[in-house]
């Protein structure tokens, strides 16, 4: 919640300075930047408190030759790589075709593409019941996406920001907040199948708006 508040304010520099500018100047993208360290210094510092809990905690392992494992992580990298890579291309391709914004294309097409690996990995973890990797591997990439690439991208060059992504900001936020109350809702920390189909109708209604919108 923090970093998409973080985003809603550095990429409307005139709630600040009164400027009418919709922007990610290479100064909000150092305050991003900080933003990241202080999450990383909290995970780490996290690991470090429940550092007893895991060495108690049995965890089966499945032994496999050193040379089996590094062919296994480079396969699958090189896999996500290139099934991401194949589907944004083809979808680019067949959106172009059809006359569509750019930016309807990379919130749509691009980023279930993109987001692909992220569900491959989530859904086998929740299958192999690794519910932290599943939960951990969502909201870290979407604080890494939105701080550290974000951050990054703007220090290099400053990235200009149309005025109605606020919306889609917004939406966001309202995504996160929704999933921190269903968290304690039922069963409190867990997602169900009702939280999950109302997510995916929530998606469906964002996905008609942009479409819409253009």
């Amino acid at each position: 919640m923090l970093a998409v508040v973080v985003l809603f304010i550095v990429s409307n520099d005139f709630i600040i300075d009164g400027l009418n500018v919709f922007s990610l100047t290479r100064v909000d993208g150092f305050i991003m930047l900080i933003f990241f360290a202080v999450f990383l210094l909290y995970i780490f510092s996290s690991i470090k408190r429940n550092k007893k809990i895991w060495k108690d905690k049995k965890i089966e392992i499945k032994q496999r030759n050193n040379i089996v494992i590094a062919l296994m992580i480079i396969g699958g990298i090189a896999g996500l790589f290139l099934g991401g890579k194949w589907v944004v291309d083809g979808a680019i391709y067949i959106a172009n075709q059809f006359g569509l914004s750019e930016f309807l294309i990379s919130a749509t097409i691009i980023a279930v593409g993109t987001s692909l690996p992220e569900l491959v990995v989530s859904v086998r973890a929740a299958m192999k019941k690794d519910i932290d990797l599943a939960v951990g591997n969502i909201i870290g990439s979407n604080i890494f996406n939105i701080l550290w690439i974000l951050g990054i991208t703007s220090v290099i060059a400053p990235v200009a920001i149309p005025s109605f992504v606020n919306i889609d900001i917004l939406v966001l936020l309202f995504a996160t907040l929704l999933l921190f109350l269903f968290m304690f809702v039922g069963d409190k920390h867990k997602l169900g199948k009702k939280e999950g189909i109302i997510f995916l109708l929530l998606y469906v209604t964002y996905i008609v708006f942009l479409v819409m919108r253009g």
